[in-house]
């Protein structure tokens, strides 16, 4: 007799236990915004790309400055940027337009068009390109681009990526 009260003793504690295991509430893991919610304004960056030409690639390095403007989920930005190639000894100076969605808080991709020179003399226009910028804090972006050139008799291809502040 002495056993089957111990037992449905225990057997209660467990029980009450596992009643109350059940009443727990656990808070939901803490996660962090990176990103900003609004693309506006004003932004300078570092600049790496390759320019493809006639089986010759040009390696660059380089600085941009732009601004964009957002209405609704369109995008409107304007990019001003100067790279140095280090193979060809050529510095080039570009003014860019381009037109975008923003996907989200995080995510915007992009078509534009332009204008450059070479410190050679010779000037190209971009009369396509397309590009996917990433928010990956609150105020830094990774843009990564590709553009078709035209030239005073040559054809070429960019490719960039830039590490983007924005203000």
């Amino acid at each position: 007799m002495l056993k089957a009260i111990v037992s449905a003793g225990a057997l209660s504690v467990l029980m009450i236990g596992g009643a109350a295991a059940a009443d727990l509430v656990l808070a939901p893991p803490m996660v962090d915004d990176v990103a900003v919610s609004d693309w506006d304004g004003v932004y300078a960056g570092l600049t790496g790309a390759a320019w493809f030409q006639g089986g010759v690639i040009f390696p660059a390095v380089g600085v941009e400055l732009g601004a964009n403007f957002v209405s609704g989920d369109l995008l409107f930005g304007v990019e001003g940027d100067l790279a140095y190639y280090w193979t060809s000894g050529n510095f080039d100076a570009g003014l860019t337009g381009r037109v975008g969605v923003v996907l989200n808080d995080t995510a915007v991709l992009y078509g534009s068009i332009g204008v450059g020179a070479l410190s050679d003399g010779v000037s190209f226009y971009v009369p396509v390109g397309v590009g996917a910028e990433f928010m990956l804090t609150e105020s830094v972006s990774l843009d990564l681009s590709g553009e078709y050139l035209i030239g005073n008799g040559f054809t070429a291809t960019r490719i960039g990526a830039a590490l983007d502040w924005h203000f």
